[in-house]
């Protein structure tokens, strides 16, 4: 097929099964349970990412989401976006999970919101990549999960995986009929968002 020795080789899980993504020419194509992805297409994402971090921090709100693709995929995108920014990655879902398992329920909310800071606190690093969001929309916790994220953006500068879906128009969390629903436009988020090519 013409493709090049040099590809560089990653194994993702793709919707419980695991795929093998090579990386040939410029386009990204699907050949049975193989996905070829370019080289030079992931670095211009890469590339995209860094210029929207650098764009962002002389902003009101120094955040940019990263959506699209299975939340396999945002998460090794974010982490490969990590190592290239030099920050950490933080999975929010389980340490806040532990942080607050054992909180009354009525407490839970002004905890989940308080160990969700001390997290980005105590990670010394004034830029941070955010992994696994999803608890933070639990209906349960009654926390407004954009408002919280943006507003810890003043603080730190953030490059957060949206853990739902994408369109040229919303951002959306959960199915319509469930209680933890959330549907926002791009214009409100008042910060960019990068979707994913890569889906």
């Amino acid at each position: 097929m013409g493709w090049h020795l040099d590809l560089a080789l990653l194994v993702i899980r793709v919707n419980k099964h695991l795929w093998w993504t090579m990386q040939p020419a410029r386009s990204t194509t699907c050949f049975g349970t193989f996905i070829f992805v370019s080289p030079s297409f992931l670095d211009s994402e890469y590339a995209t990412i860094q210029a929207l971090v650098d764009q962002v921090r002389l902003a009101h709100y120094r955040l940019v989401w990263i959506a699209g693709g299975s939340s396999a995929i945002r998460s090794d995108f974010i982490r490969q976006c990590a190592q290239k920014v030099r920050c950490p990655v933080l999975s929010i879902g389980r340490a806040l999970s532990s942080s607050i398992l054992d909180q009354p329920a009525p407490l839970r909310s002004a905890s989940a919101e308080e160990a969700f800071y001390d997290m980005l606190h105590t990670s010394k690093s004034d830029v941070l990549c955010l992994d696994h969001l999803e608890i933070l929309f639990d209906e349960a916790l009654m926390l407004k999960a954009v408002d919280l994220v943006r507003n810890a953006s003043r603080r730190f500068v953030l490059v957060a995986s949206w853990p739902g879906t994408a369109d040229t128009s919303c951002l959306t969390f959960g199915p319509a009929d469930h209680p933890s629903y959330f549907r926002i436009p791009l214009s409100e988020l008042e910060c960019p968002v990068h979707i994913l090519s890569l889906s």
